[in-house]
This record gives structure tokens, C-alpha cells and sequence, in this order.
């Protein structure tokens, strides 16, 4: 008899870069099915692919979604933590005028 490991049984991982980061990326091979549970207690409650952003947090209607400790957007409609935060769910923020940008030297 042989044992073969099955995907449920492999362990979750994902990438936070900063400390106020409410999303952070799955890397695990082929993504994780939804029930997937992380070391900190965090379950997926749906699959989300391998690269893609997971909620840690809840994020309410219109509450900023926050990667490398800035805001990269702002949720469309509620987001469960556990979920996946595809592009559909965010309104990117409103671009700073050029004129406004620092000049490298």
C-alpha cells in the first residue's frame, strides 16, 4: 500500500510584506483550494491561484486595500477575509499629478 499526498494536505503559505498589509499573495504551486488553513489561522474560503492576493483582513465597501504598506486600492464591495481580491473587486486610486513627483538625480 502506498500513500500518496493529496493538495488538502499541503502546507499553506503566503507572503506579507508589511506589517499594516491587509492582502497578501498565495505562492504555493497551482494556488490553494478554498478550506486551505494557514499557520496563523487564516482559511481560504475559496480557491485562489498561485500569485494572487488573499484577504487577511475583512475590507469594508470602499476601505483600502493595503500591499507593501500602501494603498494600492479601494474595495469595490465588501471583501471577507479569506477571499480572493481580483482586479474586479478594486478602484485604483487617483493617480498624483506628474508635476507633483519627485525628480530622480
Amino acid at each position: 500500500m502506498s500513500v500518496i499526498p493529496t493538495r488538502s494536505a499541503e502546507q499553506a503559505f503566503y507572503i506579507k510584506v508589511h506589517d499594516t498589509d491587509n492582502v497578501a499573495i498565495i505562492v504555493n504551486n497551482h494556488g490553494l483550494p478554498a478550506g486551505s488553513r494557514f499557520p496563523d489561522g487564516l482559511e481560504l474560503i475559496e480557491h485562489i491561484t498561485q500569485g494572487h492576493k488573499v484577504a487577511l483582513n475583512d475590507i469594508a465597501k470602499g476601505g483600502a486595500i493595503i500591499r507593501y504598506g500602501e494603498i494600492i486600492g479601494y474595495a469595490l464591495r465588501p471583501i471577507a477575509h479569506g477571499s480572493w481580491i481580483d482586479e474586479s473587486l478594486v478602484e485604483l486610486p487617483v493617480a498624483p499629478a506628474l508635476e507633483t513627483l519627485p525628480l530622480a538625480t
